[in-house]
């Protein structure tokens, strides 16, 4: 696993903590250069939001933070650009793993985002990934009703792995909701318990592996 290259594509800002905090920590602690890839700015929000994902970039400790810049609740009306934005990044610097977000979200970004994702990371093309994990958004993946999420792959987190997640995602003050909404501290303390019992951990990070190439 050491040495690979991973790209996050995340919708908003948030998402590459909420899906995928605890990930993030642990390819980047065995040296695997790491990107995230955020593909639009939430409205009126754009620079706050930005500066709050460095932040998160600097807790979480990956390499490379990319901004598509497109417009927030608008990108299925875009899916042709979310596509050149994703290649762009994706065919310069060539990584192998991707994580990208759930395709039956009740969020409409989200799901344009998947639609793109799963262009731009086909098989059949000069440069093609070894592995593309989709990962789950308390709140958002829990409520889609089209199907309901499948996790085959997860990834154990330490108390210190999770502590930092939560700490990255309280950047995003903005993001922060009561409960019983999932999008606070103790939500995705509980939520990471949760998946830590369906795979024999404390806490873990759950994911859905849908391709893989040896």
């Amino acid at each position: 696993m050491s040495g690979d290259k991973v790209l996050v594509v995340a919708p908003h800002a948030d998402d590459e903590v909420l899906g995928c905090g605890g990930i993030i920590q642990r390819h980047a602690s065995i040296s695997d250069q790491v990107d995230v890839l955020i593909v639009c700015d939430r409205s009126n929000k754009k620079k706050e939001q930005r500066e709050e994902a460095h932040k998160c970039k600097n807790i979480l400790k990956y390499n490379n933070l990319f901004f598509s810049g497109l417009k927030d609740e608008f990108l299925d009306q875009n899916i042709r650009k979310i596509i050149k934005s994703i290649e762009k990044i994706y065919l310069k610097n060539k990584y192998n793993i991707i994580y990208t977000c759930n395709g039956s979200d009740v969020n409409i970004d989200h799901r344009a985002v998947h639609n793109a994702s799963m262009v731009a990371f086909r098989a059949l093309q000069r440069h093609s990934p070894n592995k593309i994990f989709l990962y789950e958004i308390p709140s958002s993946t829990g409520q889609g009703h089209k199907s309901q999420f499948q996790p085959n792959y997860y990834c154990e987190l330490s108390k210190d792995i999770l502590n930092s997640k939560v700490k990255a995602f309280e950047c995003y003050s903005e993001e922060i909701r009561e409960e019983p909404n999932p999008r606070n501290d103790i939500g995705l303390r509980n939520f990471a318990l949760f998946r830590g019992l369906q795979c024999n951990s404390k806490y873990a990070e759950a994911f859905n592996l849908i391709y893989e190439k040896f």
